[in-house]
């Protein structure tokens, strides 16, 4: 037997832009596990800034010369990934996500691939 089966939905909050990745959870042996599943993103704000010469810009000053690229507001990516939970409640995740849509409608646009590594502890409540 391949173990249980465990369904995960976690929140990802990152610069703006939520992601919901929904993970199936199998663990074929005590403790390890194997997780993958897609993972939906959302742009709420793609304005950025940096500092030119010792003077802050935003994206906004550059769309007058063309540079003012408007990324999509949705985003999708399927996630890979193995864990283990050990007896003492704590966790270790690694996840790899691999960018299925452009970022922007530009041609040659960049996809949103991630490598994560996760530590955390799970208790009783």
């Amino acid at each position: 037997m391949w173990g249980s089966l465990l369904i995960i939905v976690l929140i990802n909050y990152w610069r703006f832009s939520p992601n919901i990745p929904v993970l199936l959870k199998i663990y074929p042996w005590a403790g390890l596990n194997v997780h993958f599943g897609p993972q939906f993103g959302f742009c709420v704000d793609d304005e950025y800034k940096a500092k030119l010469a010792g003077k802050e810009i935003s994206s906004k000053d550059l769309e007058p010369y063309g540079y003012g690229y408007k990324a999509k507001t949705f985003d999708f990516s399927l996630a890979l990934g193995v864990g283990y939970e050990f007896d003492f409640g704590m966790t270790i995740d690694a996840r790899y996500n691999f960018g299925l849509s452009n970022v922007y409608d530009e041609e040659g646009s960049p996809n949103n691939t991630m490598f994560m590594l996760s530590l955390g502890y799970k208790f009783d409540l």
